[in-house]
């Protein structure tokens, strides 16, 4: 199994705290939520070094690197997962990739089947909030086993609109979520976030290693809020009420005509 996708089970699965605030316990590591960057533009500008601390994975586009300098990379951060984003409408062997040692891909609606299909790698689907909701609840059936799925956020700051569509994706799906964000998060978004069941954030390369140590101590310091389970129910209309309520007042009509 993907190492990152284990992380992100293991996030998932450990909801409960100490009512006040959420802090890993004495000699854990596992924050309540995961941070992983996206370094492509790092690797485009030569001389740049690359830094790592505080992130959980990091992930490139495919076509920033071939096979040959992705083993390099991932042999570099050993301790880190490193996952691939595929270009869109496109085919793409990913059988080199994952000899060099890619433990997930991260990929969209358009995305070829026959591209992700690998039952070993990790898969996380990147969608529109937008979505409807017979479509979202759809993702628990795909035979590709989504293990996260990602709500494209397009806003540099955390709206109502965006916790609103992760409370939805929550209630209907089975799977973590995760959302890009491209700035420090407060506590207050944080904890928001957490509440409706994001646990990981994607960052922007243009996030700083000074930026990053501060969102991780804005994690490990974020106020607990009410963790909302997901009902994993399609959405249906309480129809057994309405016929209730259509028959009590058919009962009322014909007792006055009596």
């Amino acid at each position: 199994m993907s190492k990152f996708v284990e992380k992100i089970k293991h996030v998932a699965s450990n909801t409960s705290a100490p009512i006040g605030f959420i802090r890993p316990a004495s000699g854990s590591n596992t924050p309540a939520i995961l941070l992983i960057q996206d370094i492509t533009s790092s690797l485009i500008k030569k001389g740049k070094e690359i830094m790592v601390s505080d992130l959980d994975a990091i992930i490139i586009k495919i076509d920033a690197l071939d096979a040959s300098a992705f083993e390099k990379l991932v042999k570099n951060h050993a301790d880190l997962p490193v996952g691939v984003l595929l270009d869109t409408g496109i085919y793409q062997d990913l059988t080199s990739f994952m000899e060099a040692g890619c433990d997930f891909v991260l990929f969209d609606l358009d995305t070829l089947v026959n591209s992700v299909s690998q039952e070993t790698l990790g898969k996380i689907l990147r969608i529109s909030k937008a979505l409807t909701p017979g479509l979202i609840k759809a993702i628990n059936d795909l035979n590709l086993s989504i293990d996260s799925v990602l709500i494209e956020n397009q806003k540099s700051e955390i709206n109502v609109d965006l916790l609103l569509s992760c409370h939805l994706f929550l209630d209907i799906l089975n799977k973590p979520l995760i959302i890009n964000v491209k700035k420090i998060l407060t506590t207050i978004e944080l904890s928001e976030l957490h509440t409706a069941g994001v646990r990981v954030l994607l960052l922007s390369a243009e996030v700083s290693t000074k930026e990053i140590g501060e969102l991780r101590r804005n994690i490990n310091s974020m106020p607990k809020l009410a963790i909302k389970k997901s009902s994993g129910r399609p959405l249906i209309p309480a129809l057994n009420n309405a016929i209730k309520t259509e028959r009590g007042d058919d009962d009322g009509e014909d007792e006055e005509s009596d």
